[in-house]
């Protein structure tokens, strides 16, 4: 299970390094409203603060979900250079967000489906 929030890059007050446990007990208080004992049944939790995800993703810039969209920005083909593997996401040719997303993947489908039967893949 995943548990996570937006969150602003830096706090008005403190640091998240210094409050990175804080908030994460916020959250899983919050989500005990609804999943009794999950606390008590939690065996791993892994914190990522901004920083720790800037650190993960190499990127300046980013945004919930993904990199942070910019205008005229090159993006990934779906189709990639390596044979049989192909790309879709936020960060693909058809760009960020659901309505984006979720078309690009049934087109990218699509092509594959198109290129299998062609005997091409």
């Amino acid at each position: 299970m995943t548990i996570y929030t937006i969150c602003p890059d830096r706090l008005s007050e403190g640091q998240w390094e210094d409050r990175r446990l804080e908030f994460a007990d916020k959250l899983v208080e919050y989500a005990e409203q609804r999943i009794p004992g999950l606390s008590q049944h939690t065996q791993v939790r892994v914190i990522l603060t901004p920083a720790d995800f800037r650190a993960l993703t190499l990127a300046d810039h980013h945004a919930f979900g993904g990199l942070a969209p910019f205008q005229n920005a090159a993006r990934i083909r779906h189709q990639t250079p390596i044979q049989g593997l192909w790309f879709v996401g936020a960060q693909s040719e058809s760009g960020g967000g659901g309505h984006s997303v979720i078309p690009g993947a049934y087109k990218t489908a699509r092509r594959i489906l198109k290129k299998t039967r062609a005997g091409v893949i």
